[in-house]
């Protein structure tokens, strides 16, 4: 027979599917019951994946007395945050957790995960070339993998090594 907590959440569970189609995973147990949630976050740009400079994977632990105890909460695969952020999210979490605690809360943890991303929008770390940080409104690149580059660093990166691959052919040429 199913407890009003498992049904509870099933129903919780159901509604994030439905609201996070392709960034939702949910493992269960031999009885079918949830036990994790992951949820893949990027900040809230309207999905233009070209504006999106940070993520994290946000694992939420779900144990059987939920939501009478709290979730076991783990930030995972953080990109473009530094970790005095990475620590301020946790906190915040652990923070919306407890006081929500006897309420489903799993929606209301990934809404603050994801409004964090979305107010710290600019990678906390360095261009690799440059060595300098990134400032609201500097114009950088970010590659598939969430390295960063200044555009102009790129650009001159870029340009040197065109220049030697030339030179080589060059030198392959001339007897």
């Amino acid at each position: 027979m199913i407890s009003e907590e498992d049904s509870s959440l099933d129903i919780e569970i159901e509604a994030l599917k439905a609201i996070y189609i392709h960034e939702l995973e949910v493992s269960c147990d031999e009885s079918k019951r949830s036990t994790f949630v992951k949820v893949s976050l990027h900040p809230a740009t309207a999905d233009n994946a070209e504006e999106q400079y940070v993520r994290l994977d946000l694992v939420l632990t779900i144990p059987p007395e939920y939501p009478d105890v709290l979730p076991d909460i783990t930030i995972r695969n953080p990109r473009g945050l530094s970790d005095e952020k990475i620590a301020k999210i946790q906190e915040d979490l652990q923070d919306t957790a407890q006081e929500n605690l006897g309420s489903p809360m799993l929606y209301q943890l990934i809404e603050v995960a994801k409004e964090h991303l979305t107010e710290e929008n600019v990678p906390c770390c360095q261009c690799t070339i440059c060595l300098y940080g990134f400032a609201e409104g500097d114009v950088f690149t970010k590659t598939q993998c969430y390295h960063y580059f200044h555009s102009h660093c790129l650009a001159r990166y870029v340009r040197h090594a065109l220049e030697q691959i030339a030179l080589e052919e060059a030198d392959k040429l001339s007897p």
